[in-house]
């Protein structure tokens, strides 16, 4: 059998066996080159089959079930290669290994580097037997087990499908929109789920723009984003914030914000309540001074005046922004004094149970006005670990300025896609924003509202015909 070294592609990492080309996306696949097949869990075994691959019924020696209850141990002594996209490495303290053969982790390595996944203990040493799963490390600490539920596995699936299908949409609409895609795009149409990349000096292609718009509503729609504030990837079609700009951002250029005064959010509230929309009062990337951050809280989007509404945009995500305490990994310079176990909680030699509380941020002293939750006791989670985006959004608009806090004077809104399985029952998404809700002391502090439910608003009102009629085409809205 003759494997090549695996090599890191932009957004996919590709390996070489026996002439057939494998990809992998955004996670690690472990496989055992050699008579069998060692499977995490079905998304590995439909990986494989999905490559064109056989899983052997019965390799030629014995195999075993593994601790965890996951998959298939090989008792045998196999070559084992890891695969990881680029992000992968990178979010856990690797150089970005572009376009050259990946190194491949030591077992000290996989087990500080993957505390919180099962990953097979050795990489260049011979097979020793066993997975880390709730074994006791050599560090001292214990390896959690993330067994996934079927609940779980069944809607990361639904997910891999949503974005299958949108992908499907956006490759017709660069054949249709974009058809010389050289001159537009960073790469053709790909088989392993990549969405259309525009190149950086085409970024603003991915808006929907008036056909007869002028140069001067051009530059005022593009420029309600500033310079330096645009997300890493609203170069790709999957962006939330270019769906952002081109559905919000046209109508305040187009003088049309006003019509969604009397939206109503999906409890049946208005969306806005009390706010003053206008087209003179929306704000894109907005950023929050006043809680402390070093890096300042940025609003998608922001509707000022006596009453206050952050917007928080969503599109294809699979999650609500997690705080980033309890995923740093041993290799950053600040993981001795900032790590967090995901509780709210005294840890290590901190004074305060909230790493950024030592660090000045001022989430946890407005806190428990807001919230039924006070700051002044352990918390097991704690509430903002898998909920810190929207915990925050509701801070910037409960706090004023000058430090008072109100529930009175704004509100926060979450827009997503409603065919999203991250928004629908058992989503992280959906979970994410019942559990603030539920959390604070004026559940309307928060409310939610579909893309759908404005794309239809703005047809009932028979305005800018030329952008619904481009956000049917390209994204199915």
């Amino acid at each position: 059998m003759r494997i090549e070294s695996a090599i890191e592609r932009e957004h996919y990492l590709e390996v070489i066996i026996d002439g057939r080309r494998f990809r992998a996306g955004d996670k690690y696949t472990i496989l055992e080159l050699g008579c069998a097949v060692y499977l995490m869990d079905r998304n590995d075994e439909d990986w494989l089959r999905e490559n064109g691959d056989t899983i052997p019924a019965e390799p030629s020696e014995g195999r075993s079930e593994l601790k965890s209850g996951q998959g298939m141990l090989i008792t045998t002594d196999p070559v084992l290669v890891a695969l990881a996209i680029e992000s992968w490495w990178s979010r856990n303290g690797f150089p970005k290994p572009l376009n050259v053969p990946l190194p491949i982790p030591t077992a000290f390595e996989a087990f500080n580097v993957v505390r919180n996944r099962k990953i097979l203990n050795d990489f260049n040493c011979r097979w020793a037997g066993h997975v880390p799963g709730l074994e006791i490390m050599s560090n001292g600490e214990k390896m959690h087990n993330p067994t996934k539920s079927n609940q779980e596995i069944g809607t990361d699936e639904k997910i891999k499908n949503y974005k299958a299908e949108l992908n499907q949409r956006y490759w017709e609409y660069q054949r249709r929109q974009f058809p010389n895609w050289k001159e537009y795009l960073e790469k053709s149409f790909a088989q392993n789920g990549r969405p259309p990349v525009f190149l950086a000096h085409k970024a603003w292609r991915n808006i929907i723009i008036n056909p007869e718009a002028s140069e001067q509503e051009k530059a005022a729609l593009l420029g309600l984003i500033p310079e330096g504030e645009h997300h890493k990837w609203f170069r790709s079609m999957n962006s939330s914030q270019a769906l952002a700009l081109s559905v919000l951002g046209n109508l305040v250029v187009h003088n049309s914000f006003e019509y969604l005064s009397d939206l109503q959010d999906d409890e049946g509230n208005n969306l806005f309540g009390s706010a003053q929309i206008t087209s003179g009062n929306f704000l894109m990337e907005h950023k929050i001074g006043y809680l402390g951050e070093r890096r300042h809280t940025s609003l998608d989007g922001y509707i000022s005046g006596e009453y206050r509404v952050a917007i928080e945009c969503k599109f294809t995500e699979a999650e609500i922004g997690t705080c980033s305490r309890p995923r740093l990994i041993p290799a950053d310079p600040n993981f001795g004094s900032e790590f967090c176990n995901g509780t709210y909680s005294q840890q290590g030699k901190r004074n305060e149970r909230c790493p950024l509380t030592e660090r000045g941020v001022l989430y946890w002293r407005y806190i428990p006005t807001l919230f039924k939750f006070g700051n002044d006791v352990d918390l097991d989670p704690c509430p903002l670990n898998k909920n810190y985006q929207l915990a925050r959004n509701v801070l910037a608009i409960g706090v004023n300025e000058n430090g008072s806090v109100s529930a009175e004077n704004g509100h926060a809104i979450l827009i997503y896609d409603e065919r999203n399985p991250a928004f629908m029952k058992d989503g992280h998404g959906l979970i994410s924003y019942s559990e603030i809700s539920t959390a604070l002391k004026r559940p309307d502090m928060l409310r939610k509202c579909s893309w759908q439910k404005i794309t239809d608003c703005i047809r009932k009102n028979k305005i800018l015909p030329w952008l619904t009629d481009q956000l049917a085409i390209k994204y199915g809205l």
